[in-house]
């Protein structure tokens, strides 16, 4: 940890930071983080994380250019004369995230995530930036009724509930995601308006349904009418954001493994599956309820 510290105040050094204005932001799951200063914001890559770094400059500067909001990039050293791993330095956007925010998020500040999404969206696709394709939801629910964790019935009935929703899930092209639009993510400023999307660690080419993946379906609700607005000709649907929470809720049974402590709401494994019954139970609008009622 010297060493880190070390490091640390060597790079903010070089962007006119004295050393007593260093500190380090604890509970980062793929990098060491430090406040330099009121201005910057440093993260170096933990072992084992290197190229998720690596991504964030290709779609950093694309993304802002179209009208995202995301901090900019300061510095960004692979050369690892400093470090050990490749560091990223950025500007600092004042601002709490979701997930540490006393209120929950409210209309306004999930519309204007959704239009950010949506400009993000619109990018031609980002050289350097890999394919993630997700898998096919019978292939889990067979696998998880062969072992048990489903009786047959059910499985049956999930499966027919996928086909359902597959038909209205026209197909999409691979278009630049942010890849994890959670809470942890999504900074507000003290008014409880947007401010930021940050951490694109997790940036690919894939389906846009699943930028809507990480929240809640009733923040994803206004989420989507944002999104609209911003593109109205979007062929995103309900049908296939709704494929991919159930899916992945899916997947979280199957690895019922506690995870206490963890800051997102999805670490917990019955969060998404009671999730969606929480949801389904409130009385949604079409088309989510037709959706959810297979």
């Amino acid at each position: 940890m010297a060493d880190l510290d070390a490091a640390a105040r060597a790079i903010a050094a070089l962007h006119g930071v004295p050393a007593d204005q260093v500190r380090q932001v604890p509970g980062g799951m793929d990098n060491h983080a430090f406040t330099l200063g009121e201005h910057l914001f440093l993260r170096i890559a933990q072992e084992g994380s290197e190229e998720q770094l690596c991504r964030e400059p290709l779609v950093i500067g694309p993304a802002r250019a179209a009208g995202v909001r995301t901090p900019a990039i300061i510095a960004y050293d692979d050369s690892l004369r400093l470090t050990l791993a490749p560091y990223l330095v950025q500007e600092r956007i004042p601002g709490v995230d979701l997930a540490s925010a006393a209120s929950p998020a409210g209309p306004h500040l999930l519309r204007e995530l959704g239009r950010d999404l949506a400009r993000l969206h619109s990018l031609a696709p980002v050289a350097g930036l890999h394919v993630e394709v997700g898998g096919d939801p019978a292939d889990l629910v067979d696998a998880m009724a062969t072992v048990g964790h489903l009786d047959l019935d059910t499985a049956r009935w999930l499966n027919g509930w996928f086909a359902r929703l597959d038909e209205q899930c026209p197909p999409e092209g691979a278009v630049v995601l942010h890849g994890d639009v959670a809470p942890q993510n999504i900074l507000a400023g003290p008014d409880g308006c947007y401010r930021a999307l940050v951490d694109w660690g997790d940036t690919h080419l894939g389906d846009p349904a699943g930028d809507f993946a990480k929240l809640p379906l009733p923040d994803v609700v206004e989420m989507l009418a944002g999104y609209r607005d911003q593109s109205p000709d979007t062929t995103v649907t309900e049908a296939a954001i709704l494929r991919v929470h159930l899916h992945w809720a899916l997947a979280r049974l199957r690895d019922p493994v506690p995870q206490p402590g963890r800051r997102h709401w999805t670490a917990p494994p019955a969060s998404r599956i009671l999730g969606l019954l929480r949801f389904a139970a409130s009385g949604p609008a079409q088309p989510w309820a037709a959706l959810l009622a297979p």
